[in-house]
């Protein structure tokens, strides 16, 4: 009996303790409530809060918060203020032109001792994420259609393995998230998780005006993720940008590319459209494939104009036949570059882009 009397006694000092921190709560969510000293505030700390949200709520400015720690010196450390205790503030009336006007004196706050080998720091505000700012940069150019850029491959893009059949064995075309069958070459170091880009071999591309052979285009179909290892290694498409057939090759992952940053240079430009991802009549957003890389100073980002040379005319007044200057006819920017041909995303078309037209270089937009 006595047990109990002491657990029931226990029990009502915790409900009336518990009233009380309510009572001392102001209805508001913990708005500031006056007691006792008729030119102050008092505020009860809820969870979450610091001295810098209690000085930006009631003083308009979180940097006064040093104010509010010398005005309550039981606040041994100001990153140390916990639910429950009261804190006096500068009201928002007549008491806030006490404050106004009146700075704290560093030196005069208390020293804190933050570590036990004595050192001893005074805090000045208390502890806030860092926020990481980048430096201001350029204009850059995103589409999803940047992620099946494709590359000019000069000697042949090597399989490191192939989709030998989905697994749904009556599927012929496939998509993200299904599973598929795999081959790898003999030797090929792959385990679980490891990841491949899906790709396939289009035709032998030549130069619409030398016809000289470029290489094969390297169409990017899409991932997957290798989920099975054996005779026949099994795996899940991760990601699929058009639909994907059995016999699909291999390769080392390539991150997809989603934005690139366009730069501007006047050094001079002089290539040819040599091919196009898809359609033969390009517009805006549609990818091509120039003759001209690295090994010509073309970078990644690279802003450059298509140009569409004008026929030979007669000129009635001299009677000679003259070439009419080229017109600009769109804006590509660079979004991959090899060291012989690059692939570009077009930004701009007023006409039809197409296989054979100029390229040259373009400032700005």
């Amino acid at each position: 009996m006595k047990k109990f009397l002491r657990a029931f006694y226990g029990l009502l000092i915790l409900l009336l303790l518990s009233t009380t921190a309510a009572w001392a709560v102001p209805g508001d969510n913990g708005a500031g409530k006056k007691r006792g000293d008729e030119n102050a505030v008092y505020y009860t700390i809820i969870r979450h809060d610091t001295l810098w949200d209690i000085s930006e709520r009631f003083l308009k400015d979180p940097f006064k918060w040093p104010y509010l720690w010398k005005l309550n010196p039981y606040i041994k450390n100001p990153d140390l203020i916990y639910p429950g205790d009261v804190v006096k503030v500068v009201p928002l009336g007549a008491e806030e032109g006490e404050y106004k006007g009146t700075e704290v004196d560093i030196d005069s706050l208390p020293v804190v001792r933050l570590t036990e080998d004595g050192s001893r720091v005074v805090v000045l505000e208390p502890e806030r994420p860092v926020v990481k700012h980048e430096k201001p940069h350029g204009p850059s150019y995103g589409s999803a259609l940047l992620r099946r850029k494709g590359f000019i491959s000069h000697k042949g893009q090597k399989a490191a393995g192939y989709i030998v059949k989905g697994m749904d064995t009556e599927k012929l075309l496939l998509h993200h998230g299904e599973g598929v069958y795999l081959s790898f070459k003999d030797g090929s170091d792959v385990s679980v998780g490891t990841r491949y880009t899906i790709f396939t071999e289009g035709a032998l591309i030549k130069h619409p005006v030398t016809e000289k052979t470029m290489g094969h285009a390297i169409n990017i179909l899409g991932s997957l993720v290798v989920t099975g290892v054996g005779e026949i290694a099994e795996g899940r498409i991760d990601n699929s940008f058009v639909e994907i057939e059995a016999g699909a090759k291999l390769m080392k992952y390539r991150e997809p590319l989603t934005e690139v940053r366009i730069k501007f240079d006047d050094a001079a430009v002089n290539a040819v459209v040599i091919a196009s991802l898809g359609e033969e009549n390009l517009a805006k957003g549609d990818i091509l494939y120039i003759d001209k890389g690295t090994n010509d100073g073309i970078e990644q980002g690279r802003l450059l104009k298509v140009m569409r040379s004008k026929p030979v005319v007669h000129d009635p007044v001299t009677g000679r036949r003259v070439t009419l200057p080229d017109e600009e006819i769109g804006s590509i920017v660079v979004v991959e570059a090899g060291k012989k041909t690059s692939s570009c995303i077009i930004i701009k078309s007023v006409k039809a882009i197409m296989r054979g037209d100029s390229v040259r270089a373009k400032a700005a937009l």
